[in-house]
């Protein structure tokens, strides 16, 4: 039976492109209305370096003009066609969802965005750039075009705290007996190219020492090879067996062996420690040959 796996995302303002042509002032003129059109006001800005670029990022008002485009095409699906058709492109999740690596086995996207205007009210300055209707878009594209299930939590706080107590539920909601093995999903997999810098660091420290999961970010459309935290397990794993070897638990410390399987000195020193703390000198001298516990012997 294939691996069913669970995409979980951080988006950021730039999960969401529209291809730059010439078709693209007149759809967002019909779509959001010349007076939130971006191409419209970045032309009236004289800001002409975005109209060299392949793909349109939106830039201000963020919050308001995503919020429009989902509105139009929320219930209207020749609406959607037209924004799908050719012009929006989702280059951060999109190809993780197409990789080679999970291409089928994607069972559920989670979504992570920002909303402070539940708290702040929708015209605090500090909102312009939240993800919510950018993550509807996507959900919609996602659920049409991959029959993918999606789900979207939201941030309402930029607090580091407040960011890791959502990211806490989440974790609760997923993980049962602290085994990823959770219904039918058998792996879960972060894209976190996407987001804040508080956001990715708050799901790294939350989910180290568990198996089943992979962080990946994508840059210019590539998939990076990712990350499973082994290198971050492994150091605060080191610590731990540090601590035990301190206070003398060689036992502690060896049943941690697979960790350092490959520096052999250091295993048979351990060994060695513990069997001489239990006066069993011949084994301990098999292990690390020792001269005053010969004279013992």
């Amino acid at each position: 039976m294939a691996k069913e796996i669970c995409l979980i995302c951080t988006l950021g303002n730039r999960d969401i492109q529209f291809k730059n042509d010439n078709e693209l002032i007149s759809l967002f003129d019909e779509i959001v209305g010349k007076e939130l059109n971006p191409c419209r006001i970045e032309q009236n800005n004289n800001n002409n370096a975005k109209s060299k670029l392949d793909y349109y990022i939106i830039g201000n008002n963020f919050y308001d003009i995503t919020k429009k485009i989902y509105e139009s095409i929320e219930n209207n699906e020749e609406n959607y066609n037209k924004l799908k058709d050719g012009h929006l492109k989702i280059p951060m999740i999109e190809p993780v969802i197409k990789s080679e690596l999970y291409d089928g086995k994607i069972k559920k996207v989670v979504l992570i965005a920002s909303n402070q205007s539940k708290l702040l009210g929708e015209d605090n300055p500090h909102c312009k750039k939240d993800t919510i209707y950018e993550a509807k878009i996507i959900k919609k594209y996602i659920e049409n075009e991959y029959n993918i299930e999606v789900e979207i939590w939201e941030l309402q706080e930029s607090q580091v705290h407040k960011i890791r107590d959502v990211f806490e539920e989440l974790k609760n909601k997923y993980v049962k007996n602290d085994d990823y093995h959770i219904g039918n999903f058998d792996k879960f997999v972060f894209e976190v190219s996407g987001g804040t810098p508080q956001m990715r660091e708050a799901l790294r420290l939350l989910f180290l020492l568990n198996d089943n999961i992979i962080f990946h970010e994508v840059n210019r459309g590539s998939v990076d090879n990712g990350d499973n935290m082994d290198f971050y397990n492994f150091q605060i794993l080191l610590e731990k067996i540090k601590d035990l070897i301190g206070n003398y638990n060689y036992t502690g410390a060896l049943s941690f062996k697979e960790y350092y399987r490959d520096n052999k000195y250091v295993l048979k020193l351990i060994s060695h420690l513990n069997y001489r703390l239990n006066f069993d000198f011949e084994n301990a001298i098999n292990c690390y040959d020792e001269d005053r516990l010969r004279r013992l012997m």
